[in-house]
C-alpha cells in the first residue's frame, strides 16, 4: 500500500525452480537438503530489506522495495544463473522459470492485480514466452 500511495518502485518477482525437486520423495533429508540449498542462493542475493517466502511448492516470492523493473530483472537472471550453475547434493538440477511484476504500472491499482500480473508473467515464462525463462511486466 505504502508503494502505491507514494508513488515508490516495488518489484515483485515468482520464480519457480520447477521440477528441479519431483524426483525427490516427499519429506526426505534429501529434500530438506535440497530446499535448504535453493534457499542459500537465493539469501545470498538478496538484500536485508527484500521479503522472501515460499509461494507453492516449487514457486518462491521476492517482495523488492525501491526495486524498479531493471534492478528486479537484474537479481532475476543473478538467481537464475546461481541456481543453474550451481551442483546440488542431491544432483537435482535448476532451470528456474521467473515472472516479474513491477509497480507503479498502468491497470495495477490493488495487491491481487500486482500479484495476478506477476502470476501472468510466470505462466508465459513457463510456456516458453518468455526470454530465456524470464517475463516481465511493467507499463
Amino acid at each position: 500500500k505504502r508503494a502505491m500511495r507514494f508513488h515508490q518502485s516495488l518489484s515483485l518477482i515468482l520464480l519457480d525452480i520447477g521440477a528441479g525437486s519431483n524426483h525427490l520423495p516427499a519429506k526426505t533429508n534429501e529434500r530438506s537438503l535440497f530446499f535448504a540449498e535453493v534457499a542459500a542462493v537465493f539469501l545470498s542475493g538478496c538484500r536485508g530489506i527484500d521479503t522472501l517466502a515460499r509461494f507453492t511448492e516449487t514457486a518462491f516470492l521476492f517482495l523488492l522495495p525501491g526495486t524498479g523493473i531493471d534492478g528486479a530483472i537484474i537479481l532475476a537472471r543473478r538467481l537464475q544463473e546461481e541456481l543453474a550453475g550451481r551442483e546440488f547434493s542431491s544432483g537435482s538440477s535448476v532451470e528456474a522459470c521467473i515472472g516479474i511484476a513491477t509497480i507503479p504500472a498502468s491497470g495495477i491499482e490493488r495487491r491481487d492485480q500486482f500479484l495476478a500480473r506477476a502470476e501472468a508473467c510466470l505462466r508465459l515464462a513457463q510456456q516458453g514466452q518468455g526470454d530465456d525463462g524470464l517475463c516481465a511486466s511493467w507499463d
